[in-house]
């Protein structure tokens, strides 16, 4: 079985979606060679292969409709936020009906692809990120202690989605990591990151809506425990084990939040490994080589799908 992983445009490092596509192509693709063997931004070589799989959905809907490919040989990784087009209660746009009748779907978040499962009509299988381990580690010390909130973007318009005003409430020193229109935040290459979660105490991730959540898992692989909102994969990666999981209402109250930071940050020495070692402990699922048996198995269901169309 020959697999096209096709990108029209390279998304780079500079967000969440860029370095898991990223990530993927170097940890997962060389453990499933020969099933994959290249990537292609040439359409018409991918429509050669057994199978093709569209690093995104909107550019499977776009290429897809423009280049007559045919849809039995199409796996589409939706990738793993909620796009506002899927955000519950919403209809499936027009420009998205293709994702009816491609071969299979694929999401990296839990939530992402029941939601969608539900609006398309159709399983959504679930392959979650990947962490490159010689980048986010434990620290062999003792903890750091800064408070890490990762984000990017338009302040007016991500300052209410991941929750940075609410941060901003406490009045606590947080360290930003990101890069915002107005100035704000440090920008540091992807591969750097590990060093900003090991000279951390606590991730704190307390957005009002999301998917799966990229620096999320790799900050689980350096051990750090969480404060995090109800919100998608959170229910999945953040409990009383490693950390805080925050109900919207809780998120809002500034003081609760500043204690509920200051409870981890201040913590006895124990009680902060316990629950460090515990996020570690939950990182394993985002292994390469668990990540890439997930793919193996969605290829194969790939293999055996006969698409209506």
């Amino acid at each position: 079985m020959l697999v096209a992983v096709y990108m029209a445009r390279d998304p780079g490092l500079e967000n969440g979606q860029g370095q898991s596509l990223h990530m993927f192509r170097q940890l997962v693709v060389p453990r499933l060679a020969p099933t994959i063997f290249y990537r292609t931004d040439d359409i018409g070589e991918a429509k050669d292969a057994d199978l093709i799989v569209f690093w995104d959905m909107q550019e499977y809907c776009i290429q897809a409709g423009l280049n007559n490919v045919p849809m039995d040989k199409c796996v589409v990784w939706i990738g793993g936020m909620q796009p506002p087009e899927f955000w519950p209660g919403q209809p499936l746009p027009e420009r998205f009906s293709l994702l009816r009748t491609a071969k299979v779907l694929v999401a990296t978040s839990i939530l992402a692809a029941g939601e969608i499962s539900r609006i398309v009509g159709r399983p959504v299988h679930y392959a979650p990120h990947v962490v490159d381990r010689s980048i986010f580690y434990p620290s062999e010390g003792s903890h750091g202690v800064d408070i890490v909130a990762v984000a990017n973007g338009i302040v007016d318009v991500q300052k209410h989605h991941y929750g940075l005003d609410r941060l901003e409430a406490t009045g606590l020193p947080v360290r930003w990591v990101g890069e915002f229109d107005d100035g704000r935040g440090e920008k540091i290459p992807h591969d750097q990151m590990g060093d900003v979660y090991r000279n951390a105490a606590v991730f704190v991730r307390v957005t009002r809506n999301e998917g799966g959540c990229l620096s999320r898992v790799e900050s689980l692989a350096c051990g750090l425990p969480q404060i995090a909102s109800d919100t998608g994969d959170a229910f999945y990666q953040v409990d009383s084990s490693n950390g805080v999981l925050l109900s919207q209402e809780q998120c809002d109250d500034p003081d609760g939040l500043r204690s509920c930071i200051d409870s981890i940050v201040g913590s006895d020495g124990s009680r902060w490994l316990e629950m460090s070692n515990n996020s570690i402990r939950l990182s394993r699922y985002y292994r390469p080589d668990i990540v890439a048996g997930r793919w193996r198995s969605i290829l194969r269901i790939a293999q055996s799908v006969v698409v209506e169309v």
